[in-house]
């Protein structure tokens, strides 16, 4: 899940606005621009590790090893390497890569 910690606030992904998305690696394009078009000072982006229970349909997180190893990389993008929190801890479950280009 990602949200931005403070209100008010929007983003936008593919013309869409909201407060929150939730993004499912089996949904989701492979690569998403997420624009921020609203957000107040001091504001803090977030990145939640949440899973889909497929029997249920709900999200998941906080659940044992589910965690989320922040790497930051000498370009100054961000990866994420999350376990989904079933069985041991595996950070390969999903890998993300987080960029920051500030708008013109």
């Amino acid at each position: 899940m990602l949200s931005l910690a403070k209100r008010p606030h929007r983003m936008r992904i593919s013309g869409h606005e909201a407060a929150r998305y939730v993004l499912w690696s089996h949904t989701a394009p492979r690569q998403v621009q997420i624009d921020i078009t609203k957000a107040g000072r001091g504001s803090e982006l977030c990145f939640y590790n949440g899973w889909e229970d497929l029997k249920y349909g709900t999200l998941l997180y906080g659940l044992r090893y589910a965690a989320i190893d922040v790497q930051p990389q000498p370009d100054g993008s961000i990866c994420l390497h999350c376990s989904d929190g079933w069985g041991d801890a595996n950070f390969t479950d999903l890998q993300v890569r987080v960029t920051h280009e500030r708008a013109a």
